[in-house]
């Protein structure tokens, strides 16, 4: 049995990667996550501007990759650039965060599940800031009607909420290429 290390070689960690609008928090809820400031928070929209990564160990699962993207209604002359990079991104993830706020589930992130929905790419809408903001009924409703895993998350303390949920969701041992390819005694030729 085979377990992931922060030794594992990139392309067999788990890659979470963050998306949302513009100012949602992002940003502030993957720097709590891993315990440092790795992404710039502002106020201002179109703060993260290019992907971060960060290695993190998260118990039981072991080294996975989180990454924090752009604002899918960045609309700035470059927002289109970073969405298009961003769009990349989700494709190679293997769970995505979908963080909401103030603006309620927005037709951005509407596209974004549809998307997710297409290419079966597993994925959790946040309600974040909960202690300040109520979800909107027809948001409610909506993620029922297409059945969307949901989490509300408060500003203090929502990222131990958060590490459990992903704990149970990623795979803990990564499907290794070759086990259901290679018998014993096969002969193996590098």
């Amino acid at each position: 049995m085979s377990y992931i290390t922060l030794e594992t070689p990139k392309g067999l960690r788990p890659l979470v990667t963050f998306v949302g609008c513009c100012n949602v928090g992002k940003s502030s809820l993957f720097n709590t996550l891993v315990g440092q400031d790795v992404s710039i928070v502002s106020n201002i929209e179109g703060t993260t501007t290019d992907a971060v990564f960060k290695n993190y160990e998260l118990i039981p699962v072991g080294a996975i990759t989180f990454c924090d993207t752009a604002g899918f209604d960045d609309l700035s002359k470059l927002g289109e650039k970073r969405k298009e990079k961003t769009y990349k991104i989700l494709e190679k993830s293997d769970f995505i965060v979908l963080v909401c706020a103030e603006k309620g589930i927005t037709l951005y992130d509407k596209e974004i599940i549809r998307k997710l929905q297409t290419k079966n790419i597993p994925f959790v809408l946040i309600f974040n800031k909960i202690e300040q903001i109520t979800p909107k009924d027809e948001d409610i409703i909506f993620c029922k009607k297409h059945n969307i895993n949901t989490l509300n998350i408060p500003i203090k303390n929502g990222t131990k909420i958060l590490q459990d949920y992903l704990a149970q969701k990623i795979k803990q041992e990564p499907e290794e290429l070759l086990d259901k390819n290679i018998q014993r005694n096969d002969i193996i030729i590098l």
